[in-house]
Parts: structure tokens; sequence; C-alpha cells
């Protein structure tokens, strides 16, 4: 018995054979058809059996085909279940709900094609759907998170690879500085299935392996110039193992942790320690270094950050649950190193060789030497369109998950692509109508010809506008199908909700309790909706209520509005009166201030007027005191010429002085000794105290009234120096050594004689042999006291 395969094989063969025969019998019809008719006959230029010879094809078939015999396929389809037209839509809509990440399998299409067509649909039926429909292919699916399918979107997708490119070209990063980096899970004993050569006999094959699913994080790190740096490998554990790190051929850095997984203080340890010295030796320029990486939260700590920024290393995260698609270690990476890690594990597993953490590293060496080649890394970031930038690179087919969560209408059909959006089934079958071109009338003199063209015409457009309603028909069935789909969905969820009302603490309940607590949870479940609708109307009634209130204070509002508007009107009417007999009083006041201000202007002249005449009787005055001055200072010339003249005749009469006054002393004699007494003892002489300090003072103003009054007569005393205060007296003659001569005997006789001694005098020349004092004392005779008492 041949195999399914063989059979397939056979029938693929006998389609490519009839497509093959179908399109030569279509093209030796339309050749003959073509070549026309002869003059005068109802045969063709070309006959049926020349054409069937040119395109080695059955005469028969060919002229059967002239005739108007249908092909097999056409019979076919009037008796498929379905219209061409209807399994058309049905095809695009698998093909698109496929693209969007809810892909049917042939049970549930069954389903969906029953409710479509309105009858019973076999898995045989399946079958022959999907031979007639070679777009269409099974296959096993993969599983994909919502949070995923959500995520990956046009708009995403395209403002990281705005900022990609801006940050790029703004800081002129070249492609030996464009990181990308990720965390890689290894676990230590389990291996990949493989397939392998067993008796036919045996159902079950083992293989045995090691078995350990301890995890080893690597964190792995590519360049955009196919070259990679050393991994970091993080251990599970709470302390460090020395024995860790004994081979380690890959130069990678060994961190731990707890759980085996990294955490916000290694991902700055690596950053610091690990990516950032290897960089920095292959960037010998200085630029700035770009690092790609997803949003892991040991990637976005304020340390990470500040280091990176200190540093010239520009950061950019990827968006969120879309690194399956647009990460370069995920895409091209990651998947041929866990294929020839697993590959590795089950060659050591045949050797009886445990993989442990102490030699995890060497071993995991060998497959990273494997599968991280430079043409790798190069077409992984190409395949991502990171480098070159490119976002076209990702397929169009990863943006279909992301419709099946969308609130846009994105119904697939046959004319559109599965992320457009599709009118709606009304609007195309409008579009087709207005389209649709029916013949012209027949004439009732038609030829044979004619007339079977137009039924040909007719029987087309009938075709045509059958294919069309049964599309709409089929598309709005499958819309209600869609709504079907989305309403189990939202209703599922609130019914999941409400079933976690229904709960109970009870470990232990009989068939007959269960079903009470159930009628019970019902009964409240119920209950709560009932309240609820109550509750939506009293808010409805309260809103009604308060949308009456504010009505109402609305209206109020408004009527004092218009009061304080009134109110407003008035005020500024009184403002502009006030403001008005204001205005009129600031000029009142101001035409008495300009008057004011030419009176004191009047004032200020008639003042300036009085203040030049009295500067004109200064100046008067000042000349006449000038005048005085000139008088005065010619008078003192005179009085200083008659004070010479007084000197000079004073000289004389000094001179005159001993023949006048009949052997009286002069200053000339004082120069003579002091006469003795019998004894030979000097005279007794006697000390005045010291002079007071206003005695000069004083006596020159004294002395200078006396002169007034005496005028040229006045006597001269010479002090023998600047004080003039030693005055001898002598016992045994009775004359006075003085050092002034008494001029004519007058008022001044009558002074004391110690009195008119001890007066200063003006200064004159010291007489020779008479000194003065030091310590200021004056010398008196006695005889000098005798004769003054």
């Amino acid at each position: 018995m041949p195999s399914y395969t063989a059979l397939a094989k056979k029938r693929e063969e006998s389609k490519v054979k009839d497509a093959a025969v179908e399109k030569n019998l279509q093209e030796a019809l339309a050749a003959v058809i073509a070549s026309g008719f002869k003059p005068g006959s109802t045969r063709h230029v070309l006959s049926i059996n020349k054409a069937a010879d040119d395109w080695h094809v059955s005469s028969s078939t060919l002229g059967a085909r002239y005739k108007g015999r249908c092909t097999r396929a056409e019979v076919a389809v009037t008796q498929q279940k379905a219209a061409p037209a209807k399994e058309a839509k049905l095809s695009v809509y698998l093909a698109g709900w496929a693209r969007r990440g809810l892909p049917m399998s042939p049970r549930v299409f069954e389903g969906v094609a029953s409710n479509v067509l309105g009858m019973d649909i076999t898995e045989s039926w399946v079958r022959k759907f999907r031979a007639r429909h070679p777009e269409l292919r099974g296959t096993w699916t993969t599983g994909l998170e919502a949070c995923r399918a959500r995520a990956l979107n046009h708009t995403t997708v395209d403002n990281y690879f705005k900022l990609l490119r801006e940050t790029i070209d703004e800081f002129g990063i070249i492609p030996s500085n464009i990181y990308n980096m990720d965390e890689k899970g290894v676990q230590l004993g389990v291996a990949n299935k493989e397939r392998a050569l067993v008796d036919r006999d045996q159902a079950t094959v083992y293989k045995i392996e090691q078995g350990s699913k301890e995890m080893v994080t690597m964190i792995e790190t590519v360049c955009a110039d196919g070259s990679n740096l050393p991994p970091m490998a993080i251990f599970k554990g709470k302390t460090r193992d020395m024995e860790w790190g004994r081979y380690n051929p890959s130069g990678a850095a060994i961190g731990f942790s707890e759980n085996g997984w990294s955490d916000n203080e290694l991902g700055q340890l690596w950053l610091r320690d690990h990516f950032e010295p290897h960089t920095r030796t292959r960037n010998p320029s200085g630029g700035y270094r770009l690092l790609i990486l997803d949003g892991h939260n040991s990637h976005c700590t304020y340390g990470f950050a500040l280091f990176a920024e200190l540093h010239k290393i520009i950061v950019i995260c990827l968006p969120p649950h879309s690194t399956h698609v647009i990460q370069v270690c995920d895409v091209a990476v990651f998947g041929p190193l866990a294929g020839y890690w697993k590959k590795q594990v089950s060659e050591l597993a045949r050797a009886y060789t445990t993989i442990s953490k102490r030699n995890i590293l060497p071993y995991y060496q060998k497959a990273r030497e494997q599968a991280m080649k430079p043409q790798t890394i190069i077409s992984g970031f190409r395949k991502t369109g990171t480098w070159p930038i490119d976002p076209s690179q990702i397929p169009e087919s990863a943006f279909g998950p992301a419709l099946a969560t969308t609130s846009q209408m994105s119904f697939p059909s046959a004319t559109s692509t599965v992320s457009s959006q599709t009118e709606s089934p009304s609007r195309v079958l409008a579009a087709a109508i207005s389209a649709m071109t029916m013949p012209p009338r027949t004439q009732r003199n038609a030829t044979r010809d004619s007339l079977l063209a137009h039924a040909a015409t007719i029987r087309k457009t009938a075709d045509e506008s059958r294919a069309l309603l049964e599309g709409t028909a089929t598309e709005m069935a499958l819309m209600e199908e869609e709504n079907k789909r989305l309403r189990a969905q939202l209703y599922g969820r609130e019914e999941t909700r409400s079933r976690r009302e229904g709960c109970s603490d009870a470990r232990n309940l009989t068939c007959q309790q269960n079903l009470e607590e159930l009628a019970r949870s019902d009964w409240k479940i119920k209950w709560k909706k009932v309240l609820s609708q109550l509750k939506e109307l009293h808010k409805q009634q309260r809103r009604e209520e308060a949308a009456a209130v504010a009505a109402e204070e609305k209206a109020a509002k408004q009527a004092g509005q218009e009061e304080k508007r009134r109110k407003r009107d008035e005020e500024a009417k009184k403002k502009a009166d006030g403001k008005a007999e204001k205005d009129a009083e600031k000029a009142a006041e101001r035409e008495r201030k300009q008057a004011d201000a030419a009176r004191k202007k009047e004032d200020a002249t008639r003042k300036k007027e009085d203040a030049a005449r009295k500067k004109e009787e200064t100046a008067r005055k000042k000349e006449e005191t000038a005048r005085k001055k000139e008088e005065a200072a010619r008078k003192k010339e005179e009085a200083a010429r008659k004070k010479e003249e007084n000197a000079r005749k004073k000289e004389g009469t000094a001179k005159a002085a001993p023949v006048a006054s009949g052997g009286k002393r002069t200053v000339s004699d004082a120069q003579e000794p002091m006469s003795q007494g019998d004894a030979g003892v000097p005279a007794p002489r006697f000390r005045c105290g010291p002079l007071p300090r206003n005695f000069y003072t004083s006596g020159r103003k004294k002395y200078a009234r006396l002169v007034e009054e005496d005028g040229d007569d006045a006597m001269d005393v010479d002090g023998g120096g600047e004080d003039a205060r030693d005055m001898d007296v002598s016992e045994e003659e009775g004359e006075v050594g003085e050092k002034r001569t008494l001029d004519k005997a007058g008022d001044r006789a009558e002074m004391p004689l110690a009195k008119r001694l001890c007066r200063p005098v003006r200064r004159k020349a010291r007489a020779p042999g008479v000194q003065t004092p030091a310590d200021g004392h004056c010398t008196i005779d006695p005889a000098l006291l005798a004769l003054d008492q």
C-alpha cells in the first residue's frame, strides 16, 4: 500500500500535468476563434484538427470545448458545497487571523465554516478545501505572549528607529562603537532532542542525560562590526567559589547572586568593570559609544545611567516586549548558541562527563565560538534594522498579532493586506454594482452570433453578480462569527471576574452543600447586578436633579450677573461724573497754581533786583572800606614816620642826659661796676618772683596806651635782652641804674617806681655790660624800694 506522501506526490504531478493540458487547450481554442471565418462559410480559417496538432491536444476535446462544454474544474465547482467566491473569502479569513496570531486548527475551522456556509462541514471537506487552495499550508504554531503581541506595532517600532537614527547622527557614532547586550540563561545538564536509529520494534526511546536544570546567566555583548566582548557569568550562590574561574579560556567576568540572575548591583559592576574597560581599548578616537539593551530594572538605575553619562556611553532601551524581533542577540545570536550548547551537553553526556559550575566555562566557550561568528553578528544587526538603520527589515507579518488587540477595523479581504483597513461589505457591494455594465438591447433582426454574444455577456454579468453577492454574504457571516468570538471573549472575562466572588473557606463540601453554595453565590451575584442597575438608575436620577439644580443656579447666577452688571454701570457712571468734577477741580487748581507761579516769579524778579541793588551797595561799601584802609595805612605810615622821629629825638635826649640830669645815672652808666659797701660787700639785692604769663601782653597794651598819651616824650627802657627785667640800685649813691629814662616830670612820676620799672616797653638793643638773669627774675636794689616808698 503506497504511503500518504507517495499519493500526495502523485496527485501533485497529476495536477501539474492537467494544468499544462488545460493551458494548451485554452491557447488552441483562442487561436481558432482569432483566425476568423472563411469567406462565405461558417468554418474557421484555422481548423480544429490543425490547432489540436499544433498544440498537442486531443481534437475531440478541443472540439467539445469549442461547442461550449465545461472543463472538469468548472463541473466540479457546481458540485462543491461552497462557491469559489465563498471559499476565497474563507481562505483570506484563515490567512488573516493566522497573521494576527490567532491561527485556526482544522477542527476549529470546521465549526467556523459550518456557521458561515449554513451546512455541516466534515474533516474531508477541510482536507479538500486545503488541496483546492495551495496558498494555505499546515504547520506547528509557536507561542507568543499577549503583551508581546500588543507591544510590537508600527508606532512603537517607528519611534524607536527614529530615536536610534537621531542619536547616531547627533553624536557621530561609528559602527565599531555600536553594541547590543542581553542576558542568556544556560542550563547545566539539559540537552535537546535528536533523531536516532533504533530497533523498529522499540516503542519508547530514552536518552540518558545529566538532567540538571540549574541556571547560569551569561551576559553577552556583540558589536555592529561583527566582533564580541568576553561574557560575564553569574552563578547561583551566597558566596563565591574561587574554583569557578580556574578554567576560563574566554576571559569571562564572574559574579554571583542568590538566584543566579542579574540584579542592580551586578548591572553597574558589569558596566564599570567589564564593558567600559573593554570598549575603551577598542575606541582609540575617544568617540561616543552606543549601548542598546532591554529595559530590565538592572539597566535603568541612577548609578548605571550616571556612570554611562560620565564615560560618554549613550544608552538606548529597546521598546518593551519587542526584543524577539528587534534585539540582535535574540534574533541572530542566542538561537544558534542554544543549539550548539545543547549539542555540547549531549556529546558530554555520551562521554559520561558531568557539567558543573566549575567546568562550564571551557565547554561554553566551545559552543560560543561556533555560534558567535562575525557574519552571524553582522547578519543579526542587518535583520533587525539596527545597522544599517532600515525599519523595512522588520517583516510586515511581525505586526500582524498587534491587530488582534487593535480598536480599528482591519478585517482582511482578498484585495487588501492584513494591516490595511478594508471597507465595509455594503460599500464594496455598492461600488461593484455601479461598476457593472449591462449589454445593450438586441435588435429584432439580430443575427445568431450577436444573440450568442449578448447571451454570453448576460451570463458573465450574472456570474459576477452571483460571485459578488456570495463573497459579500460570506464576509458578513465571517464578521458575525468574529463578533461572536469577541462577545465570548468579553463576557468570558466578566464571568471570570464574577466567579471569584463565589468562593468558600470550607476545605471539604458534599455535592449538595456545593450546590447550595453555588445557588447562594448565584443569588448574590444576581442581586448585585440588580443593585448595580438600581444604582445606575439612582445615579441617573441624581444627575437629573443635579442638572435641574445646576440650571436654577445658572439662572440665579445670570440674574446676579445682570444685577452686578447694572451696579457696575451705575458705578461707572458715578465714577465718570466724579472724574469730570475732579478734572474741573484739577483745572481750577492748575490755573490757581499757574497764577501763584506767575506771582512768585514776579517776586523772585523783584528779589533779584533788590539783591542786585544790595550788591551794588555792598560794592560801594567795599570801595569805601578800601578807601578807609588806604587812609589808615597812610596814617600808619605817618605814625611810623613820627615814631622814627621820636626815636631819633630819644637818642639825642639820651646822649644829653648826663648833662641835663645833674649826676644821675643813665643807660651808659649801667655798664660801670656796682658800688661796694664799707666792708667791700655788694649791696643787697631783692629778687621778685617770675612774671605772669600775660605780663608782657598786658604790659604792651598799657605801654601802647602810654605812648598814645605821652606821644614823643614816652620813656624808653633797655632791658639788656628780650625780657628787660634787670634793674640795679646803688645804696651808697642812691641812684637807680634803670633801663628806662624818664622824661619830663608828669603824671607818670606819681606811679610807683617798682611798677614802672617792671612794665615792658618796646625792645631795643641791649646795652653793653647789662646781663639778664637766666631764671627770668628781676633784681631790684633796696634803695630803689626805699625811693618808691
